[in-house]
């Protein structure tokens, strides 16, 4: 069985991929997920929701305050949007999209961590 969040990495950069369900009932999955990929020495952590089937309020409040603790680092949280219309309609009425940088794919969002990697 497939765990509801899983961190993996990328050319280097800390990729936190959900599956299935979003929900408060897993969300110390993302939670551990989360804190492991804030050990990496990158300037940028990716969270994919490309393969998340429902995500709520809960789940998103992770990722904004998530964010805002990289930020405080001086890094940044990129989200890789669920594909579809109502995913990301959903993202934009929790208000992540404008709060963080969302992208419609993985390699998109992998690239612009890297350049912020190189730009140190």
């Amino acid at each position: 069985m497939q765990q509801p969040a899983e961190l993996k990495e990328v050319d280097g950069v800390p990729i936190v991929e959900m599956f299935g369900e979003a929900d408060l009932a897993n969300m110390s999955d993302l939670q551990a997920c989360l804190s492991v990929a804030k050990g990496a020495p990158t300037r940028a952590i990716v969270v994919s929701l490309l393969h998340a089937e429902y995500f709520d309020s809960s789940t998103i409040h992770a990722l904004v305050t998530f964010g805002e603790q990289l930020k405080g680092d001086g890094r940044r949280l990129l989200v890789v949007g669920p594909s579809g219309d109502s995913g990301r309609r959903i993202l934009s009425i929790f208000g992540l999209v404008g709060r963080i940088a969302v992208f419609d794919t993985l390699p998109k969002a992998v690239a612009s961590a890297l350049e912020l990697d190189a730009r140190g």
